[in-house]
């Protein structure tokens, strides 16, 4: 029996990162012209406000795993919501960088795009959802993130102006954020095994990173709508916010 639960877990985080690859956030138009610094300060500011809305549901599904989880689990799951709520604010330090104005706080982010608010819904879901497929929230949000970390960070520094600014720790958190949460959420899962349809964890799985891309989607097609996100001329962001 434990050995069967250890095989199903070792198929079932090998098959969800089958998914984050098949959705690599990377491989996005949107990240690429980051990565070769062919963004306007209008455009980060733009991304700034749609992806703060990942930051909230990460924290907030961390939240209700933790509530649904007991034990060593539960209290893992807990620091991690907690860590999570923190980085909102550091967050809140990039979005500053790209333009924001700490006058502009109560508009910022309060009319997030159509594909942000399909994406965070599937993301949270309900009171129904089941511990298993927070898990599963968690892990893809987190993966797709440490993805990109490493062109976006490097994107920052090398066109963008940011470099020696705090503005880039969310960033910076990010390539840490693939290894811890990965162990957690498989001994969560394994601990959670076996599970009668292991098929839908895997359906949801490629929802949240399908979601991810939907996102991103959303954010270019709103920047080509206002006739953004066309050249390498921009204006240099704060570095000091």
């Amino acid at each position: 029996m434990i050995e069967g639960r250890f095989e199903q877990a070792a198929w079932l985080m090998a098959e969800i990162d089958h998914r984050r690859d098949q959705w690599a956030a990377a491989r996005h138009p949107f990240y690429r012209s980051w990565a070769a610094g062919a963004l306007s300060a209008v455009d980060l500011q733009t991304y700034a406000a749609e992806h703060h809305h990942v930051a909230l549901t990460l924290a907030a599904v961390s939240r209700r795993a933790a509530a649904l989880a007991d034990g060593m689990l539960g209290a893992e799951l807990d620091r991690h919501a907690r860590e999570r709520d923190r980085e909102i604010g550091v967050w809140c330090r990039f979005a500053l960088a790209t333009g924001w104005d700490p006058m502009q706080a109560w508009w910022f982010a309060a009319d997030p795009l159509p594909e942000t608010e399909l994406a965070t819904a599937a993301w949270l879901g309900d009171d129904e959802r089941s511990l298993a497929a927070h898990l599963v929230t968690i892990y893809a949000l987190e993966t797709a993130q440490a993805d990109i970390a490493r062109p976006a960070l490097d994107g920052l520094l090398g066109h963008y102006g940011l470099a020696g600014s705090d503005a880039v720790r969310y960033f910076e958190a990010r390539l840490r954020g693939d290894a811890g949460p990965a162990g957690l959420i498989e001994a969560g899962l394994t601990g959670l095994l076996p599970l009668a349809d292991p098929f839908a964890l895997l359906r949801h799985a490629e929802r949240v990173y399908r979601g991810y891309w939907d996102l991103l989607d959303g954010v270019a097609r709103s920047l080509r709508t206002a006739g953004t996100g066309r050249g390498p001329e921009r204006p240099a962001l704060d570095s000091h916010r």
